[in-house]
């Protein structure tokens, strides 16, 4: 997660984190104008953090960095309540880049569905994927790319016949199937 803001006069960040993943292996980290602050792995329960922050531009940073041999505890971070130095919301940079730590693919709704559903996932920094319809025969029906970021994908079923049907996200890293019906 990035944003960059154009900060008014000097204050202070603050967010509150937990860590809950494999210890000394895996991190969130906390960089400022790409400069590491700070970084927190293991079972690192809810703290709030606090930093000074001169009066500019700035880019702030959280990230969730993993190896890819072993996992521990939640395997993953969270980031809560963000508390922004002064800044000018007229000079945002283009948009906060909220490409989540995490890909994840969540259940669709409603289900059952007739004719269109709503297919809700996030797809990590630095990867894209591709959600891919199947029928239950596992026959392709149609599939659609995505680049990071959080998604809510509405697919219209009105040229297809009431049954099941699988909807599969896949990135570099992550695989997962979902089923969805078909009511007509």
């Amino acid at each position: 997660m990035k944003i960059e803001l154009d900060v008014t006069a000097a204050g202070n960040i603050s967010f509150w984190k937990k860590v809950s993943s494999e210890a000394t292996y895996d991190f969130l980290r906390f960089y400022i104008d790409g400069s590491l602050q700070e970084q927190w792995s293991g079972e690192d329960d809810w703290s709030e953090e606090i930093y000074l922050i001169t009066f500019g531009t700035h880019i702030f940073e959280w990230k969730y960095v993993k190896d890819t041999y072993v996992t521990g505890g939640d395997d993953c971070a969270w980031i809560d309540y963000i508390v922004f130095p002064p800044f000018d919301p007229e000079v945002l940079a283009d948009d906060i880049l909220a490409a989540p730590f995490i890909t994840k693919l969540y259940g669709n709704y409603p289900n059952p569905f007739n004719p269109i559903t709503n297919i809700r996932f996030d797809i990590k920094e630095n990867e894209s994927g591709a959600l891919s319809i199947y029928n239950t025969k596992g026959q392709f029906i149609e599939s659609y790319q995505f680049e990071a970021g959080q998604h809510n994908f509405s697919w219209n079923a009105e040229n297809q016949s009431s049954g099941v049907y699988f909807y599969k996200l896949q990135t570099e890293s992550f695989t997962e199937i979902r089923k969805m019906i078909l009511l007509r």
